[in-house]
């Protein structure tokens, strides 16, 4: 009999262990730190990706307004605007996954310590609980996941740009360039819009798992 009982033993111990690491936890809630971990840094790795991609909107409209002037500084501004993107992105894309991924393993948690209360009220708190956090989650990652698809292809224009003004350094190629910089310019500012939405997004998502009392 002991040994029946041992795995609902140990299961119990190990589901209140996490609750108990829980900051400021409540009945019902795991420890949900770890995910909200990785929404900060989320927003922390969307807001350098803003101030890059401001930075690239700058380069870009000197750009698009050149008069005169050596052209091979201009060139290095704007490949430097591109590799610094490169690095920007990839933390936007690494901060997402890690979101994603944290937030699998609590919901998958969360849904099997539900099943171990026997107390309904308690298993009836944990349940809801769980429903609006995942509520709130799905708003937040389909916001992130928007913005981390914009991302790329954005990217590949400023490589475009970065490329074809490499081989032509003189002032009647940037001339035929200044559509398509301008064009990114306001591509960019369009992604510029999506990521604050997300950092909103983020922002929100950690009010509202703040006000359930759940962190």
């Amino acid at each position: 009999m002991r040994r029946l009982w041992l795995p609902v033993i140990l299961s119990f111990v190990a589901f209140t262990a996490l609750g108990q690491t829980s900051t400021e936890g409540q009945a019902g809630y795991p420890n949900m730190q770890p995910l909200l971990d990785r929404v900060e840094q989320a927003i922390t790795a969307q807001q350098a990706a803003v101030e890059r991609f401001q930075a690239d909107q700058k380069v870009l409209l000197a750009l698009a307004n050149y008069k005169e002037g050596e052209l091979q500084p201009r060139y290095a501004d704007l490949f430097h605007a591109y590799t610094s993107s490169v690095e920007a992105v990839v933390g936007v894309s690494m901060a997402v996954s890690e979101v994603d991924q944290a937030a699998s393993e609590l919901f998958r948690f969360w849904g099997e310590e539900v099943e171990v209360y026997t107390d309904a009220s308690l298993k009836a708190e944990s349940q809801a609980g769980l429903a609006k956090t995942r509520l709130s989650y799905d708003t937040l990652i389909q916001s992130l996941r928007q913005s981390e698809a914009k991302l790329d292809p954005a990217l590949a224009a400023l490589k475009t740009n970065v490329t074809h003004f490499k081989h032509q350094l003189k002032p009647s190629a940037l001339a035929e360039l200044k559509p398509a910089l301008l064009a990114l310019e306001r591509e960019i500012a369009d992604v510029i819009d999506l990521l604050n939405n997300s950092i909103e997004s983020s922002k929100a998502f950690l009010g509202d798992v703040s006000r359930q009392g759940a962190r």
